[in-house]
């Protein structure tokens, strides 16, 4: 029997045949990145800078390299925050930059705030070092408030067949919906506001490390309200949105800063470039300054090679591919997503993930989840049964759509779960909340 495969995280579909990549003599050149570089970083840097919507861009070699530059080479003297349902990378990179981090609640502004309101009070005997201006080597914008004449995220465009909580059509507003009421935004700036009376515990600033998209419930991050917070205190927020780089956000899949209208001092970006352009490198993105401390102060940088040379060149090659088709192939995301999560509702299942190409059951035991995917790959769909950072103790089974995925693949796909959810759901009670009888 034939089995559809749901469990690619490759978004765009995207191809990188050897014969369409720039050729090279040699794959790295055999020095720390941070000594010395193959041409091809300059422009492909700019390629990636535009990609994001940010001032300035490096590559990386993953992710995890990538957070441990930005936290290794911005965190001296810093206190590192990692929100709760944040991917472990996260905390493993701030570990290995020799951090421990502190953990908020998930997509909790407020927590954030009040704890670390709690620990500026903790230590009245520091210096007040929030009022300070940056030390010689720390870039001044860093500690700068925000700019008033940012654009606001009304204005700004999302990516094809998108659209933000709140827009008419309010596509995601079932579940990419803001997980806290608007009533507790004043809470946390007022938090927030009274950070610049106390003096930050050591001397440091906030880092804050969050996921941009979180595929355990769908949900956007609240980034503008962490960037509220640690502004207030010169810190920043590192946002690792390797989930929706390239399938979020105008022009070309920026991410969910974009998708959000996000922009200004304070926000790091980091994403693998794995998922959405199918290219197994990262990038950090940010204003320039912060960009050069990181190429120069990186500790992976410093001890490690740069991305080897195929995968420069199939960043680059990603990147023509993006700017000439990833709107349309972004398009088949959003009409493959919407025909499955409409087939499903009909039949009374509603699946979580918002029009993300990650559609999701609603989260219940483990052992319900590993009943639900192999029922679907007797039926030949292969799904993925994952337990969610964000829902501790308990597990998902989720359907990665790509462009790939045919209409019949979506309908096969649609007719399986459906037959199956209310099965598993009276064979394990706890999971599929979301299904009706």
């Amino acid at each position: 029997m034939n089995v559809v495969d749901f469990t690619s995280a490759l978004y765009l579909d995207l191809r990188h045949p050897s014969r369409c990549l720039a050729p090279w003599q040699r794959l790295t050149t055999g020095v720390p990145a941070a000594l010395a570089e193959a041409p091809a970083v300059a422009a492909l840097s700019a390629g990636l800078a535009r990609l994001l919507g940010r001032p300035a861009a490096t590559p990386a070699r993953s992710s995890l390299h990538a957070l441990v530059d930005v936290v290794g080479a911005l965190g001296d003297g810093a206190t590192v925050w990692c929100d709760s349902g944040a991917y472990p990378i996260a905390g493993w990179a701030a570990r290995a930059a020799g951090h421990v981090p502190r953990r908020f609640a998930h997509h909790d502004p407020t927590d954030l705030a009040r704890q670390l309101a709690d620990l500026a009070r903790s230590a009245p005997g520091r210096p007040a070092a929030l009022n300070q201006p940056a030390a010689p080597d720390q870039p001044a914008a860093l500690n700068q408030p925000p700019d008033p004449d940012r654009p606001a995220a009304s204005n700004q465009p999302l990516a094809a067949g998108l659209a933000r909580p709140g827009a008419p059509d309010q596509p995601l507003a079932d579940d990419l919906a803001w997980p806290w009421g608007a009533g507790l935004a004043d809470p946390a700036q007022s938090l927030a506001v009274g950070l610049r009376r106390q003096p930050a515990a050591g001397g440091g600033r906030p880092l804050v490390l969050c996921d941009g998209y979180c595929p355990g419930c769908g949900r956007v991050a609240p980034i503008d309200e962490y960037l509220r917070v640690v502004r207030q205190a010169g810190g920043l927020v590192i946002v690792d949105d390797t989930q929706a780089v390239g399938v979020l956000g105008r022009p070309g899949g920026a991410g969910t800063p974009a998708w959000l209208g996000i922009s200004g001092p304070g926000l790091v970006t980091v994403a693998s470039l794995a998922k959405g352009l199918g290219v197994p490198m990262a990038v950090v993105g940010g204003d320039p300054h912060v960009i050069a401390r990181i190429r120069a102060r990186g500790p992976a940088r410093q001890h490690g090679s740069a991305p080897s040379a195929a995968d420069l060149a199939a960043t680059a090659y990603a990147l023509k591919c993006n700017a000439a088709e990833g709107d349309r192939r972004r398009e088949r995301l959003t009409t493959s997503v919407r025909r499955l999560r409409s087939t499903l509702a009909a039949r009374g299942i509603r699946l979580t993930g918002g029009l993300f190409p990650v559609q999701s059951t609603p989260a219940g035991s483990p052992a319900a989840a590993a009943a639900l995917t192999s029922a679907l790959l007797r039926r030949g769909v292969r799904a993925v049964a994952h337990r969610p950072q964000c829902r501790p103790g308990t597990a998902a089974v989720s359907l990665l759509i790509t462009a790939a995925h045919t209409t019949a693949d979506i309908d096969r796909a649609a007719t399986a779960l459906a037959a199956e959810l209310p099965a598993v759901r009276n064979g394990h009670s706890g999971l599929l909340a979301g299904v009706r009888s």
